[in-house]
């Protein structure tokens, strides 16, 4: 399909999802099974398979919607990625998922490494194999849905259909995570 045309495709793929709403917790649950076993880490030449079980003991992920060519995406992912390596520091039991929307891989390689995205994302070749997955993309890119361990939508991107940034949710999530931190030291 040619670049353009797979652009429209997706666009409208995903604005369906979101107009039909989210998938049910146990569609979710099923869904992001299936990316963990499409998941890859960029190397500097190409992408190689995560191991397994990478998202399975998370309690929360993070699916993010961007592509290289797009501007908001540009400005959003240094802001993730700064978020994350702070985030890290405290709080090991989540991950982010890229998942592009570039024309092509090697688009897709170069933007993870470009900006130094320390997270997995999904096989580019493999995307359209996950049943559920356009249901989280939201209205536009760059965007973001965290997800619970139980499959759950905690947080989006769009609230109420107005884009609130990518930082926003994963926010919302680290609070999540402080608070849960926070109650197991006071049950010492």
């Amino acid at each position: 399909m040619l670049p353009i045309l797979r652009l429209r495709a997706t666009f409208i793929t995903f604005s369906l999802g979101f107009i039909c709403g989210l998938a049910p917790a146990n569609e979710t649950k099923q869904m992001l099974a299936e990316i963990e076993e499409r998941l890859v880490k960029p190397k500097a030449d190409g992408f190689e398979a995560c191991e397994p079980g990478t998202l399975r003991s998370k309690d929360f992920v993070v699916l993010y919607f961007s592509a290289h060519w797009d501007h908001r995406s540009k400005e959003a992912t240094p802001e993730l990625v700064e978020f994350y390596e702070q985030a890290r520091k405290k709080h090991e039991n989540f991950e982010i998922v890229f998942i592009s929307s570039d024309k092509d891989e090697k688009e897709m390689l170069r933007f993870m490494n470009g900006y130094r995205m320390p997270w997995v994302a999904l096989n580019f070749e493999k995307q359209r194999d996950v049943d559920g997955l356009v249901k989280h993309a939201g209205r536009a890119i760059p965007s973001v849905a965290v997800l619970d361990a139980e499959g759950k939508l905690v947080a989006h991107s769009f609230e109420k259909g107005k884009y609130q940034g990518v930082l926003k949710p994963v926010e919302a999530m680290k609070r999540l995570l402080d608070s849960r931190s926070d109650r197991l030291l006071s049950m010492r």
